[in-house]
């Protein structure tokens, strides 16, 4: 199965590094790339969002994840043909991929700024709610960057 995701790093931005969030200066863009869905999420991303934000947790080097999309939107919310939907219906969904993926967003130590490129609705909302709550005076040079 082809990956829905694609990541980048890019170089360091000395600020970032300097700002005390305990990261480095590297940027680690995350692109929803589902962009023939409008970015609907499944069990996939969240696989895959969880893998990726757990990895930039770990890494040093990464101070800041931007969070953005391809396509017109930046997420549609559940994809209904896949399992995740039935997964947003229960309350108990801590040992779903969803679940995983929410912990991931709140233990989440570095900053996360959200590119949104279009539309957002349903889990991509909630994502956006975990987006900015590092308070950043650096959020110019990273838009400067990107």
């Amino acid at each position: 199965m082809a990956s829905v995701l694609r990541t980048t790093l890019s170089s360091p931005i000395a600020a970032v590094g300097a700002g005390g969030n305990g990261g480095g200066g590297q940027v680690l863009t995350i692109t929803l790339d589902r962009p023939n869905v409008k970015n609907a999420t499944n069990n996939q991303m969240f696989i895959e969002l969880t893998h990726a934000l757990e990895a930039a947790a770990s890494n040093d080097d990464i101070g800041v994840v931007v969070l953005t999309a391809t396509g017109d939107y930046f997420s549609s919310g559940a994809d209904f043909r896949d399992d995740t939907a039935a997964d947003y219906m229960h309350l108990e969904c801590k040992d779903k991929p969803v679940g995983a993926f929410m912990r991931a967003m709140v233990q989440f130590p570095k900053i996360i700024v959200a590119a949104v490129n279009g539309h957002c609705v349903g889990v991509g909302v909630t994502m956006l709610l975990h987006a900015g709550r590092h308070p950043s005076p650096f959020v110019s040079e990273l838009r400067a960057a990107t």
